[in-house]
């Protein structure tokens, strides 16, 4: 791979949902936007996260204690102030620029029967192709052939119930 072959990074998205029985839904949809997308909100976000020190603990415990968080807004005052955070790392303001090259690295989120869909069978492939053992080539088609009769049937089983 040579530097102008652009890297594609798996992300983890989380996903948050308006219902229709919302009772307040513009109220709702306020608050989703703030938490999400909005400006306003990623700003205020910004700065919770750029003001808590290094020092800080949750008890004796720092783990769960997050500096920082990669905002889903590639809007211009969110970037900037995010690329002033000082607990972040060159590693950290690389990845949210490169968002652009992302791919879902959590289809488990999003695809109904995930589990009933990538089985141990289609899994052991893909491990043999990321070890070395096969080339993708040669593996995809039968991983299409896993794959997309299974993923036919989970989508299909799930429409169904949302009807």
């Amino acid at each position: 791979m040579d530097e102008n072959t652009p890297v594609y990074t798996p992300i983890h998205v989380d996903c948050a949902y308006l219902t229709s029985t919302c009772a307040e839904p513009e109220v709702a949809f306020q608050l989703l936007k703030w938490l999400t997308y909005g400006v306003e909100g990623n700003l205020q976000r910004l700065d919770i996260f750029a003001a808590r020190g290094d020092a800080q603990a949750a008890g004796d415990d720092t783990k769960l204690l997050k500096t920082w968080f990669i905002p889903c807004t590639q809007n211009s005052e969110v970037l900037a102030k995010f690329e002033e955070n000082p607990h972040l790392t060159e590693g950290f303001k690389a990845l949210y620029r490169s968002t652009a090259n992302s791919i879902r690295g959590d289809l488990n989120k999003i695809l109904p029967g995930y589990s009933a869909i990538f089985t141990d069978e289609v899994n052991a492939l893909i491990i043999s192709v990321r070890n070395g053992e096969a080339s993708a080539a040669d593996v995809g088609p039968q991983i299409d052939a896993l794959v997309n009769p299974a993923l036919a049937e989970q989508l299909a089983a799930f429409y169904e119930k949302v009807k």
